[in-house]
């Protein structure tokens, strides 16, 4: 399909990313409905960025969590624009709650936007686009691969839109194509700081975190080429598994092996295992797990012991830039004397971390025997995905 000239219905296009769709399709000459609840003053932004660049735009109030509102969103933007040729189903929410604090209330907010919102949406656009036929991508993340215990409903639905995905894609071919973006780390949330950043960064296979450009990309190609249907496109796997990766053929990973239970002193102890075995990956996990529910005076030496893990794994990998940045980070903060309570073969572990990464030396067989300071864990968990 070729984009110019073509009619979208972008949703939740007021803000973040769903903005940055709609911004990237004006760009190519596509006229866009623009969706929007909340966010009417980054919506009403979009549309003047839509008309500076000569297309028709549109502006669209919905509440998606209301099926009904919902289901006749696509049929407005037709009418609107003159027809639907493109669908992409952004809008979405994203609630931490770990699974003890979940209520019907909770669970409810989330799916009837993420998946039952998308799946009415993109009923609507079937029947809108029946005529003429068209392309719909559906936004989920990688959250529907993974497996975040502080998010297990945004976790559930995201599966839910890919699984929508596929069933689509059969159930409306050949007229109508149906794709899912599973974007990595491209926008962070507003109030993380520079370490839970540069944590991820180091996580990331090309060690850096993507671009909201990386993701249009994505999208346009999905909607460019007729002959890709079905498929859920990941955009900058942060979370790959440099061991195995996704199964093949399907896009799915099994769980991670180290942050399926809450026992903290069981991370550190499967961390200090993963790194004698020179599993870096997996200790970074690990020991990331036990971070975020750290005692805040522990914060930085745990972000030290992950950063190092970072270092040996570009180390690994052949990248000098990562070992600099991730190496010097770890240096600085493991140098620092541990505080009071801080477990004693922990802070051996970590001092013989920072020789190793300072000084280029092995790493130093450990007993997986260190304890977690596990003590106040529950009143400072700060899941940082």
């Amino acid at each position: 399909m070729e984009l110019k000239g073509r009619n979208a219905l972008v949703t939740g296009a007021g803000v973040r990313l769903g903005r940055a769709i709609a911004y990237g399709l004006v760009r190519r000459g596509v006229n866009v409905a623009i969706h929007y609840f909340h966010s009417a003053h980054g919506a009403r932004q979009s549309a003047v960025e839509g008309e500076a660049a000569g297309v028709r735009v549109a502006l669209l109030e919905a509440d998606l969590a209301d099926a009904a509102q919902a289901e006749v969103l696509a049929g407005r933007a037709a009418a609107a624009l003159g027809g639907l040729d493109i669908l992409v189903n952004s809008a979405g929410i994203m609630e931490r709650r770990p699974l003890a604090e979940v209520t019907p209330e909770d669970w409810d907010r989330v799916m009837n936007l993420n998946l039952r919102g998308a799946f009415f949406v993109a009923k609507g656009a079937a029947a809108a686009m029946a005529e003429r036929g068209g392309v719909i991508v559906n936004v989920a993340d990688l959250a529907a691969f993974e497996r975040w215990n502080g998010y297990p409903v945004h976790c559930i639905g995201k599966a839910g839109v890919v699984t929508m995905t596929e069933l689509l894609a059969k159930s409306l071919a050949p007229k109508i194509r149906v794709n899912a973006i599973a974007p990595g780390a491209v926008l962070l949330p507003d109030d993380w700081d520079a370490a839970a950043k540069a944590s991820l960064e180091a996580s990331t296979p090309v060690g850096r975190l993507g671009q909201p450009s990386d993701v249009v990309a994505a999208l346009t190609y999905l909607i460019e080429h007729d002959y890709v249907t079905g498929e859920t496109l990941v955009v900058g796997d942060s979370r790959n598994d440099v061991d195995g990766g996704r199964d093949a053929g399907r896009g799915r990973r099994p769980p991670h092996p180290v942050t399926d239970h809450g026992d903290l002193a069981g991370f550190v102890r499967d961390g200090v295992r993963l790194y004698n075995a020179g599993r870096y990956w997996e200790a970074h996990e690990a020991l990331e797990q036990v971070w975020r529910r750290a005692r805040a005076p522990e914060r930085p030496l745990w972000q030290g012991l992950i950063q190092a893990a970072a270092a040996m794994l570009h180390r690994e990998r052949g990248n000098a830039h990562g070992v600099r940045v991730q190496g010097g980070a770890a240096v600085e903060k493991l140098r620092a004397p541990p505080p009071p309570g801080f477990p004693v073969e922990t802070a051996r572990f970590a001092e013989a971390l920072r020789r190793c990464v300072e000084e280029g030396a092995p790493v130093p067989p450990m007993e997986p025997t260190a304890g977690g300071g596990a003590s106040s864990a529950a009143e400072n968990d700060t899941d940082t995905r």
